[in-house]
């Protein structure tokens, strides 16, 4: 047994000691919309007032009306707290009253702020579906066992607002569905809002991207060296160690005095990770001319779509 146990701990070492590095880096994306340069934003409340419909087609059926409104109220309100506190952290927005931008344009007066969002629940349906389950004792006695499952769905509705002109800059529908597992007592049914919270979170997630640049993990993989060069494995425990312009240097020699695809492969993507960009985009875009590699030509598309998120974010910060 200890020896199948060793057998094995060796050759996980030796699949790990043989996979190509991977670097992951943070960068910042620009806001998917373009907001003609708004600074200052207001984030008014979701609002609930649609009535929440139930509807079921299992064998029972338990309604429970007035706690779906709860529900939905419970739904608008994280919204509401989760899109403002994180534009408030973030910085990006000057961020207006909602109880005075609502104020202003209940008056039909001019608005104190460049955009403002709105929106609200809509078609909000939750049941709590019973069904009965056979079972057999050992005696061969027969007894049912009652199981429960609620099902959610709604969709959350929001605008985003040109303040001054009135304009809708951008109008978002997302439908959620959720479905519990089956448990075998009403108590440990969750509630609808505790069960999409989830999923809630994902759709404020979504809309911040909208509206204000944000942070994503890029994961990069150097490739492998297959000369056993030891220069090759020099530079690539360096990357390891996250000394990256110092491992980006020796790919470079690597690649300069043997015409190594992977060295130079390696050299551009290194540049990349440091923010180099446009280098980065020249060197690999020799590497794929003189090798003809497909992956050299996908990264240099890649490098390309970089630049061009770089770019807008770069005129967004700019124009405000």
């Amino acid at each position: 047994m200890k020896k199948i146990i060793l057998a094995f701990l060796s050759a996980f070492a030796l699949f790990l000691t043989g996979c190509a590095t991977g670097i992951a880096v943070q960068v910042q994306r620009p806001a998917e919309l373009d907001l003609n340069g708004a600074k200052s934003i207001a984030i008014l409340p979701f609002q609930d007032e649609n009535k929440g419909e139930i509807s079921g087609s299992f064998f029972s059926i338990i309604f429970m009306p007035t706690a779906g409104k709860s529900d939905k109220k419970d739904i608008a309100d994280f919204l509401t707290d989760k899109v403002t506190g994180s534009v408030a952290q973030s910085g990006y927005f000057d961020l207006i009253s909602s109880s005075v931008v609502e104020n202003v344009i209940k008056n039909n007066e001019s608005a104190p702020c460049d955009v403002y969002l709105t929106g609200h629940i809509d078609s909000f349906r939750t049941r709590v579906d019973e069904r009965r389950e056979k079972h057999q004792d050992k005696e061969g006695n027969e007894y049912y066992v009652h199981l429960f499952r609620r099902e959610v769905s709604f969709a959350i509705v929001y605008q985003i607002i040109d303040a001054q002109t009135h304009k809708v800059i951008s109008h978002t529908s997302e439908r959620i569905e959720r479905q519990s597992s089956e448990v075998d007592a009403m108590h440990n049914v969750p509630s609808a809002y505790n069960l999409v919270r989830m999923d809630i979170e994902h759709t404020a997630n979504r809309l911040l991207r909208k509206i204000q640049p944000y942070t994503e993990t890029l994961s990069l993989v150097l490739l492998k060296d297959k000369t056993k060069n030891p220069a090759m494995k020099q530079a690539d425990t360096l990357a390891k160690n996250r000394l990256y312009d110092q491992s980006e240097q020796l790919f470079l020699k690597v690649y300069d005095e043997t015409g190594l695809m992977e060295a130079g492969y390696n050299a551009a993507v290194l540049a990349e990770v440091q923010g180099k960009l446009r280098e980065a985009e020249a060197l690999m875009k020799k590497v794929a001319d003189e090798s003809q590699d497909k992956k050299a030509y996908r990264a240099l598309s890649d490098i390309k779509e970089e630049i061009a998120k770089a770019e807008k974010l770069r005129s967004q910060l700019e124009n405000r």
